[in-house]
């Protein structure tokens, strides 16, 4: 794609000369083929540049130093940075420095990712972060590497970062950027490709060569459930127990009742002698779920994970939202990422 930049030119030439050079440059360094020119017109002090696709209707035009006669003829809010006129995208810019930064913040990205076809992708897998806090977390990397396209699913609690780029770059140009985003999201990142939490549990499991038995109360065998998918489960799943009544936890899982009494069905007391419970038993690696599903009652949503072995067990609060199906969800979800961060941690 070339885009063309015809400059109406107001005031001072060699001001409206550098500013071309300064726009053309940024372009052509991310891979955009330019054609400039100017022509003269008779507002003074401002000019206008326009960005059109070759061959398409569709065009920018960025307005630069614009004074309020040339907005209302364009039919566009000054206070925007970005509107429409006649189906074309339109951008305010001043001719200093910050209005060359928001060029190279908030228009370039947006011209690069319309002008680029991005033949190859590469996914980051994420959870307990959202889009927004993505794009935070990782504005530098993106910013600097305007030629990638880098787009966002989110999921519950599960965000995926989409890497989209061409054979245009080189393998370690890619991979610098893909590192660098790993870690900036390291934290929260369980798996690269398209791989789900579930699989990744079934992976890090095989590979540290630990098993798990789980007890399930308001996730209802939704995690064993997920985790018997996986093809070889039985090298990885001792048993798997859905531990719903008072009763079932007293019986199999020999709760002390005066904790229950004392606590209450759903409590991390509760939870961490549910783990107790499968460890007496034989288990390897423990884990208990344990909380309020709703929709009736009070505290819906609040959730109780235990997970551990025999040499210590970690207890992990949460406040789930949403409707019924929705807490056991993420329930699951968080069950899956607190083992793959426990495993790792153990490996």
């Amino acid at each position: 794609m070339k885009v063309s930049i015809l400059a109406l030119q107001y005031g001072q030439a060699n001001d409206c000369e550098q500013h071309i050079s300064k726009l053309v440059g940024l372009l052509s360094d991310n891979g955009i083929d330019v054609n400039s020119a100017t022509n003269t017109r008779y507002f003074e002090d401002d000019f206008l540049i326009f960005l059109k696709y070759a061959g398409k209707i569709s065009s920018y035009i960025l307005i630069l130093n614009a004074d309020k006669k040339v907005k209302e003829v364009l039919g566009a809010a000054p206070s925007d940075i970005y509107t429409s006129y006649n189906s074309c995208e339109i951008a305010f810019i001043d001719t200093d420095e910050q209005g060359i930064k928001l060029f190279e913040d908030m228009v370039l990205p947006v011209l690069i990712s319309k002008s680029i076809t991005h033949r190859y992708k590469h996914v980051l897998r994420t959870y307990g972060v959202n889009a927004e806090m993505c794009k935070e977390l990782i504005k530098d990397v993106s910013r600097a590497k305007a030629r990638v396209n880098i787009d966002y699913v989110q999921n519950r609690s599960l965000c995926d970062i989409i890497i989209g780029y061409t054979d245009n770059m080189s393998g370690i140009e890619v991979l610098n950027v893909i590192n660098n985003i790993k870690e900036k999201l390291d934290k929260y990142l369980y798996a690269e490709g398209d791989v789900t939490l579930s699989q990744a549990a079934f992976e890090i499991l095989l590979q540290t060569n630990r098993k798990i038995s789980i007890a399930e109360s308001y996730t209802g065998g939704c995690i064993v459930s997920q985790l018997v998918r996986n093809p070889g489960a039985s090298k990885v799943l001792i048993e798997g127990l859905v531990t719903y009544a008072e009763k079932s936890k007293l019986s199999r899982l020999e709760i002390d009742k005066s904790v229950l009494e004392k606590n209450g069905i759903v409590s991390s007391e509760t939870a961490y002698q549910m783990a107790t419970g499968l460890i007496k038993a034989g288990a390897d690696i423990a884990m208990a779920t344990t909380g309020f599903a709703g929709p009736e009652g009070q505290n819906v949503g609040l959730c109780y994970l235990a997970l551990g072995d025999k040499d210590g067990i970690h207890i992990f609060e949460n406040n789930f939202e949403g409707d019924r199906e929705q807490i056991i969800l993420q329930g699951c979800d968080n069950a899956f990422f607190r083992l793959i961060q426990y495993l790792k941690n153990y490996n």
